[in-house]
């Protein structure tokens, strides 16, 4: 490893090291947004934990997606297999135009296990929707730029969601 002039290891920006998506990394990714959610909300940092509560649902979600199609642990998903699969989506009326649509991801899981003929139980289907839901009803992306603070019923709402869908990842794709 090459060391700076005060001899210290030289690390790769942060931008560099980010490297390609897999279901590994979305799966840690959960986690760890998870946890750090949970330290923030415990500060009184409501919108950083609501932010960081949203991805918790959307990387386990996604990952699972994969999952469902076979993809494995490690196989890289480009940008451009996750373009197709997107426009596909939108064509079928599954997920709508804006980015980070959790609700939609949602009705793109719950379709994608019954094209398999492996449909979610009856319970496990309403309980995707209406945490998907709730949790998309409250968060967005554009969080990370507004001075606002949620209601603490809001942050019930995204947390309990965040926390399903942590405790039944297994169960979505499984």
């Amino acid at each position: 490893m090459a060391l700076s002039k005060r001899g210290l290891p030289m690390i790769p920006l942060l931008a560099r090291r980010i490297g390609f998506d897999t279901i590994s990394k979305f799966e840690a990714a959960a986690i760890r947004r998870f946890q750090e959610g949970k330290a923030l909300q415990e500060r009184g940092q409501l919108i950083g934990a609501v932010y960081l509560y949203g991805y918790v649902a959307e990387a386990r979600m996604q990952a699972a997606y994969y999952r469902l199609i076979s993809f494995r642990p490690n196989t890289e998903i480009t940008p451009d297999r996750r373009r197709l699969i997107l426009h596909a989506a939108r064509q079928k009326g599954l997920i709508g135009g804006a980015p980070h649509d959790v609700a939609g991801l949602a009705d793109l899981l719950i379709f994608t296990r019954k094209d398999r003929r492996t449909g979610y139980p009856r319970a496990l289907k309403d309980d995707i929707i209406r945490h998907a839901r709730g949790l998309y009803a409250r968060w967005r992306p554009a969080l990370r730029y507004r001075a606002i603070i949620p209601a603490l019923a809001e942050v019930s709402v995204v947390y309990a969601a965040a926390e399903w869908f942590e405790e039944n990842y297994n169960r979505l794709w499984s």
